[in-house]
Parts: C-alpha cells; structure tokens; sequence
C-alpha cells in the first residue's frame, strides 16, 4: 500500500510541476484534478507495483496474522 501511495504522489507531483510549467498555477491544476483523473494515476501506480514488493507485502501481512491467530498464543502458552 505504501509503494501505491508513494508512485501516487510521485505521478500527482509530476503532473502539477508540469502543468505549473506550462502557465498555471498549482491552485488551478489541483482544482482542475476531477475522480477520473485520480482513477487513472492510481490505476498507473498499481501497475508501477513490481510483482516481488506485492509478494513481499503479502508476506509481512500473512505473518503478523499468523503471530496474532488464536493458535499461537495457546501454543506460547502451553511452552511456559
């Protein structure tokens, strides 16, 4: 989710500084930023996503899940 976030904001950075570029000022470009667009960079920032950050977060997830299950703790338990 991080990674999303930060291509996210990379891509809306990008797009302002250009547009800041070009005449406008960033007060208008960030008005002028309607659902689609941030449909679209959030679309592009997921497909940025490499294939082992994913695993990776699936991994850190199914960890703390497994440590939190009811089962583990019972089996700590029954060690002390």
């Amino acid at each position: 989710m991080e990674a999303i976030k930060r291509q996210y904001r990379k891509s809306l950075l990008q797009s302002l500084l250009f547009e800041e570029e070009e005449g406008r000022s960033i007060i208008e470009c960030v008005k002028s930023i309607n659902i689609k667009d941030v449909v679209y960079k959030t679309a592009a920032a997921w497909e940025d996503i490499s294939a082992s950050t994913l695993q990776r977060s699936w991994n850190k997830l199914l960890c703390c899940a497994d440590e939190a299950s009811p089962s583990t703790t019972n089996t700590t338990d029954q060690e002390n």
